[in-house]
This record gives structure tokens, C-alpha cells and sequence, in this order.
């Protein structure tokens, strides 16, 4: 059990327009054996609602759960406890997101602070795309240390009449983050102070009505692929000895849109992974935390047939 690879499942248990049939239980934990294929549930709650997207630290110990429900002008993101030895989820507590349609979330590479995402409908409430939360000794979350709102709007006046904060990214490096934002086609990178202030360091704007949704980084440092949301090509961009907050744009790459599309995220020890998937009967995050041993690897896994259930994960 200690060296198991864990999988760390939220699934949706609240209907939103755009989650219909959302019928699943909230977060579960599952023991994956790499060579077998199989899984085994370890532990599962249903006391968090719709979290759409979960972080995991290093060794599996906690875990950040995003709640985003329609109607609530805030989100909230909730810490968990799960201790390997007997198997049990346990919750410590819950801080407002300052905005709607939390979408992402993130762990610093030094361990100590939260990052979370707000996509952001509508009017009214604090409206932040981007806060910055403290990790109590406990695993627990601090109240918000700092945030941030963006502004401007893109060429789609129906996806993009403001900003939509998809996701934040910290540099391998660490110390930077970037927000892909969806609905100003920027790339947003601000430095992350030790008191967990953001001082904002430059813009890089993408191809008008990209929409950019997901940034995964090469272990190197140099380069980041954008995931978009509109146009059918990803984006590569990368940094200069000039540009040390801010990636360049080189060139965009066609890719064939799928159902489902996992972001790839490479740590020093653990590989946690997240992925998200939204399909007519079914809408789940899955976090993987991968023993030192494991080799590496892709995972390719299949749309749910019914929500809440993970009907395969192939690991090769």
C-alpha cells in the first residue's frame, strides 16, 4: 500500500447546463497496480460538490478539490487528508474561491501554497481570476493570501464577452505562474512572492479567438504547449534570456480535437496527472500519484459510460 500508485477521482454529483446526468458520488481514492491494470477502491466521500478539478501532493497525502456549481457566485476548493495506512479520506476545511466556475487548481512546486483558477460568469461577487491560498502544517488552506482579477474581452462575443480563467501553471523553475485565459487569448504570468503576493510581469497574446484552455511545460523549462479551445491547433511558446516571466510565440500545430484530453504534468520524484473529461452521461477529474519506481510513461483512458464510474485506464 505504501508504494501503491493511487488514483484520485472526483466526479460530478450536481447538474449544471453544461453537466447534464451528473449523478456521481464526489471524490474517490482507487489503488492502480501498473502490471495488472487493475483497480480497488480505498476510500470515497460525497460530502464535496462537483469537484470538477482536483490537485494531489507529491506523495498522496492531501488533496484540493475545486467545487464549481452554476448558480453560486463563488466557488469554494476543500482540503483533504487521506492516509495510506488505513485507507480513509478525511476532510479539514474549505476557503471561497472570490469567484465563479472554479475551473483549476494547483500546487506550488515548493509545497506551500495553493493556486486556483476562476473561469468567472457573469456579474457580481468578487469576480478574482486568480488567488493564492497558504498550506497550513495540516494540510489545511489558509485564508486567501492574494488575488488578482483580469479584463478585456476577445473577438467572440459570445464566448469571450469577458475574461475566463482556465488554467494556472507555475514554471519548472518555480516562483512564476501562468493563466491561460480563455477569454482574452493571453497567457497572464505574475511571480508568486514569498508571502504570497503577485506582482504581474507580461502578457503574451495568442491568435485572436484561440481561446487558450491548458499549458503543459517541457522538463526542460524553455518551452510551453498551449492546449485552445477554438482553433484546432495547440500552441508552442518559449522563453528568451529576455523574457523571464513572459513565453514568446513560435508557432501553432494542427491536432484533432477528441472527447476527452488529458494535461500532462512531470514532477522530480511523483508524477501526479491530472485529466478532465465531459461527456453527454458523464464529467470527472482524475488525479494519479505515481511512485519514484514507476516507469514513464503515457496514459490513454476512455470516456465514462455512466458517471462516477472510471471504466478503464490503460497504462503503456
Amino acid at each position: 500500500m505504501q508504494d501503491a500508485c493511487l488514483v484520485f477521482v472526483g466526479s460530478l454529483n450536481r447538474e449544471a447546463p453544461y453537466f447534464q446526468g451528473s449523478r456521481g458520488v464526489g471524490i474517490g481514492v482507487y489503488s492502480f497496480d501498473e502490471e495488472t491494470l487493475e483497480t480497488r477502491k480505498l476510500a470515497e466521500t460525497g460530502d464535496v460538490d462537483n469537484p470538477t478539478f482536483l490537485s494531489v501532493t507529491p506523495g498522496g497525502s492531501h488533496v484540493y478539490a475545486n467545487s464549481e456549481v452554476f448558480t453560486w457566485r463563488e466557488g469554494v476548493v476543500s482540503a483533504y487528508r487521506f492516509d495510506r495506512q488505513t485507507g480513509t479520506l478525511s476532510y479539514i476545511n474549505k476557503q471561497p474561491t472570490l469567484g465563479s466556475i472554479t475551473a483549476h487548481n494547483t500546487v506550488t512546486r515548493d509545497g506551500t501554497k495553493l493556486l486556483v483558477a476562476n473561469y468567472g460568469m457573469g456579474e457580481g461577487g468578487p469576480d478574482r481570476s486568480l488567488v493564492v491560498y497558504g498550506l497550513r502544517d495540516d494540510g489545511g488552506l489558509t485564508a486567501p493570501l492574494s488575488s488578482v482579477a483580469h479584463s478585456g474581452t476577445g473577438p467572440d462575443a459570445a464566448r469571450q464577452e469577458r475574461p475566463h480563467a482556465h488554467s494556472v501553471t507555475e514554471t519548472i523553475a518555480g516562483g512564476v505562474t501562468m493563466v491561460a485565459d480563455l477569454g482574452i487569448d493571453r497567457l497572464v504570468s505574475y511571480r508568486i512572492g514569498p508571502d504570497g503576493g503577485l506582482t504581474r510581469l507580461a502578457e503574451s497574446a495568442l491568435a485572436p479567438g484561440a481561446g487558450p484552455r491548458h499549458v503543459a511545460l517541457h522538463p526542460g523549462g524553455r518551452f510551453a504547449f498551449v492546449m485552445n479551445n477554438w482553433i484546432r491547433r495547440s500552441s508552442r511558446l518559449h522563453w528568451t534570456k529576455r523574457q523571464a516571466g513572459s513565453p514568446r510565440s513560435t508557432r501553432s500545430r494542427p491536432y484533432r480535437p477528441r472527447r476527452a484530453t488529458a494535461i500532462i504534468a512531470p514532477t522530480s520524484r511523483y508524477r501526479p496527472t491530472a485529466a478532465s473529461s465531459m461527456a453527454p452521461t458523464a464529467a470527472m477529474t482524475v488525479s494519479w500519484c505515481f511512485p519514484s519506481t514507476s516507469r514513464r510513461a503515457r496514459l490513454r483512458w476512455s470516456t465514462m459510460r455512466r458517471a462516477g464510474a472510471l471504466r478503464r485506464a490503460i497504462w503503456h
